[in-house]
């Protein structure tokens, strides 16, 4: 009997990878689950050039080359980024499993395309979508004992069941480009830069919040993404803007601060200008005095 159910085991796994290896032996339809998986992550349409994968019996690695997210609307065509390269290592075994474990992914030839017009950042609105996906995603989460609901909505990585176990992330060939644009007190700009590679460890030992899902990753990565590009710029960027353009506070608690650092400005220099004023008018009662003496 042990041995029947040993072999009915083998079978199943078996007939699982071969289940994989037939689905990612269509490329087309794995680059349109990609791209629409990213879409609804995201909030904003995604392109995919190619994917490819190679099966292994402890080891699965995933392919992507010229992955694009658009940007949201009213933030112009450039894509909000575009990876080159992208690799996902995923063990192979755990795709069975209720966790799939992805100790390791690597992108290459990233370009960040972050863009702020007025109080208003591309990358703060997709953040946003984010965060508002994981928060129904918690808030449609069963109690514990409870009934799941059955819903009709679309299916993502927050309902499929499936929990993501992350090692590290190696990113290398980072290009941004800043766009500034309607914001008080500064002169509309474009720069360009390169950021050196960095490492990210998403692992549960690495982090006080777990990171199990596309969202959290995304969040995580593109915040990452934006700060080290950022802090790798040589122009002065005002620390209200850079903390919008990073995803690390919200464009009202920025606007706020812009209002005060404006207000703060104004109320320096109409002080200048009364000093100047009255050592004008001190000079020229001066004059006066001299004159009638």
């Amino acid at each position: 009997m042990k041995t029947l159910i040993k072999l009915l085991i083998i079978l199943v796994i078996g007939a699982g990878l071969l289940g994989l290896a037939a689905t990612l032996m269509l490329p087309s339809a794995a680059r349109v689950g990609v791209e629409k998986g990213a879409g609804s992550a995201l909030g904003v349409g995604a392109t995919l050039v190619d994917v490819n994968a190679g099966v292994g019996p402890s080891k699965t690695e995933f392919g992507l080359e010229g992955l694009a997210l658009e940007n949201p609307d009213g933030f112009g065509e450039t894509p909000l980024l575009d990876i080159g390269e992208a690799t996902v290592g995923v063990g192979t075994l755990s795709l069975l499993s209720d966790t799939i474990e992805v100790p390791a992914i690597r992108l290459d030839g990233l370009k960040l395309n972050l863009v702020q017009n007025g109080m208003q950042s591309n990358l703060g609105q997709v953040l946003d979508h984010i965060r508002s996906k994981q928060k129904g995603a918690d808030e449609s989460s069963p109690e514990p004992g409870g009934e799941e609901e059955n819903t009709d909505s679309e299916e993502d990585s927050s309902s499929s069941g499936k929990r993501l176990a992350f090692g590290t992330v190696s990113v290398s060939g980072v290009g941004a480009r800043l766009e500034l644009r309607g914001i008080p007190g500064m002169d509309d700009k474009v720069q360009e830069w390169t950021a050196p590679a960095f490492e990210m460890d998403l692992s549960d030992e690495a982090n006080r919040a777990r990171v199990d899902s596309i969202e959290d990753l995304a969040e995580e990565l593109l915040k990452e993404i934006a700060q080290r590009t950022l802090g790798a710029s040589s122009d002065d960027i005002p620390p209200a803007v850079l903390n919008v353009l990073n995803g690390s506070t919200s464009i009202k608690d920025a606007g706020d601060a812009l209002l005060d650092e404006a207000k703060g400005k104004l109320e320096e220099e109409t002080e200048k200008l009364k000093d100047e004023a009255k050592k004008q008018l001190g000079g020229a009662l001066e004059g006066l005095l001299g004159k009638d003496g």
